[in-house]
């Protein structure tokens, strides 16, 4: 997909423009209904059986970016608990789930592994359809565990996403306020980035309020580690049935908050720049699990 194809909204921050899809239709109901049931398998000793066993996902029948979303979400989270919920790691993901899994993520521009769209940015509910999302009105469209730890955590990214629209939104008026040599715009738009970052760090300060770190460490965290450069997978996660890469292991990063695009398009459009050392280049590796609209975004501002 090229950037002259996408027309990306920034109004929405990074969110998607429209609430997240909720479930697929009818031909996807078993995989929906292991979705639901993921914090049961998790806890049972069938969990391998009964993913091996779904019927094949039917991908090309999905027909717009929301149903592609919602079924990267229900890939990722079985992928992930199917390589994790074991008594031990395994280092083969079955043909059923691997291919399914590769086909969306080349349609989506980004590799089979959850992510940090399908675990935060898409991941998400209101309560009540005509109240802001924020703390208070969200709620988890999807779990491993589940418990107030693991659905705070993720809801905290939520808000945080929510918080940065006024910011995000403001960086095209930034930008042309300092190219027309306007500085009561720019000073307007500075303003709107500056109480919109405040407002991020107060919800990222509730943290604590719900979710605890012998929690999140022991029962939240196991299930988003990716394979890549893991003690656990050495050799990466062998993707049965995907001819191109032909029987050889992969390696990719697990799902991080680095993958949020909010710092990044602040720093690019302040042209902060980094030393050049292992965490600049692990930064810039962290774009290639943002969603492609995301990368452009990023692209037009540093233009």
């Amino acid at each position: 997909m090229s950037s002259q194809q996408i027309h990306f909204d920034i109004r929405h921050g990074f969110l998607p423009a429209n609430d997240p899809l909720t479930v697929l239709p009818e031909a996807f109901s078993d995989w929906e209904d292991a979705a639901q049931n993921l914090p049961k398998l998790l806890l049972s000793d069938r969990l391998h059986v009964l993913l091996q066993a779904l019927p094949p996902f039917p991908v090309a029948t999905l027909s717009h970016q929301a149903e592609y979303e919602r079924a990267m979400l229900i890939l990722s989270f079985l992928g992930h608990a199917y390589v994790w919920g074991g008594s031990q790691p395994t280092d083969t993901l079955p043909a059923g789930l691997a291919v399914p899994w590769y086909q969306l993520a080349q349609l989506l521009g980004r590799p089979p592994v959850l992510s940090y769209a399908p675990y935060a940015l898409h991941n998400w509910r209101r309560l009540e359809a005509e109240r802001p999302i924020e703390l208070g009105n969200i709620a988890l469209l999807q779990n491993f565990l589940g418990g107030i730890d693991e659905e705070w955590f993720i809801l905290i990214h939520v808000d945080i996403e929510a918080k940065a629209i006024p910011a995000m939104a403001s960086i095209p008026a930034a930008q042309a306020a300092a190219a027309a040599n306007n500085p009561d715009k720019l000073l307007n738009a500075m303003q709107r980035i500056a109480d919109s970052l405040k407002s991020i760090c107060q919800s990222l300060a509730r943290m604590p309020e719900h979710c605890a770190p012998y929690i999140y460490y022991n029962r939240v965290r196991p299930y988003i580690h990716g394979w890549n450069n893991n003690p656990s997978l050495p050799n990466g996660l062998l993707y049965d049935g995907v001819s191109v890469w032909q029987g050889k292991p992969q390696t990719f990063r697990g799902e991080t908050g680095a993958q949020s695009s909010i710092i990044p398009a602040l720093d690019t459009l302040f042209a902060v720049e980094y030393e050049d050392d292992p965490l600049k280049r692990y930064l810039l590796e962290m774009r290639d699990y943002m969603p492609t609209e995301h990368r452009v975004f990023l692209n037009q501002i540093a233009k």
